[in-house]
């Protein structure tokens, strides 16, 4: 491995790992920006150390993650028969929670979102502490796909850069 290839590989790792942080945050793309690194990698080298195949199975996992994190967060807010207002307020509270920047602010935000939502929506019943724990269950098992996902991809690369090296 030449001098050169081991900087390429440090910076893509390092790129990763700010994925991998990044995807406890709503609008960061932190599965995405590991794809993306998988594939500028891939190019840089002419697919000789991530080849195609793997390069496909990262997409792959990338698709089920992101698909499962809105499936879980979905869940989580009709699991209590939220409405769509309530459902757009968790998102939002979600976003707005993130751009704080503390951690109990993404917590909070999904739940003040949802009753935002609810009682813009009419509803007074929303107040009960189910839609709360439901809330952040999708949101909490939607990141930790997300994470899972992420881990995944990355030690798979690692795993081929140590196989070629």
């Amino acid at each position: 491995m030449t001098f050169s290839h081991l900087v390429i590989v440090i910076i893509s790792l390092l790129i990763m790992l700010s994925g991998l942080i990044g995807v406890i945050l709503p609008f960061f793309p932190g599965i995405i920006l590991i794809w993306v690194v998988l594939f500028i990698y891939s190019s840089i080298t002419q697919f000789q150390v991530v080849t195609l195949d793997y390069l496909f199975l990262a997409t792959l996992i990338a698709f089920i993650a992101l698909f499962l994190d809105y499936v879980a967060e979905y869940w989580g807010t009709k699991r209590f028969n939220a409405s769509i207002w309530g459902v757009g307020g968790a998102i939002m509270g979600g976003i707005l929670g993130s751009v704080f920047g503390w951690l109990p602010a993404l917590f909070i935000g999904p739940f003040v979102g949802a009753m935002a939502g609810e009682v813009f929506s009419g509803r007074d019943e929303i107040f009960k502490i189910e839609l709360k724990t439901y809330t952040i269950i999708g949101f909490v098992g939607g990141t930790l796909i997300k994470v899972s996902a992420g881990v995944a991809m990355i030690g798979l690369f690692i795993y081929k850069i140590i196989q070629n090296f």
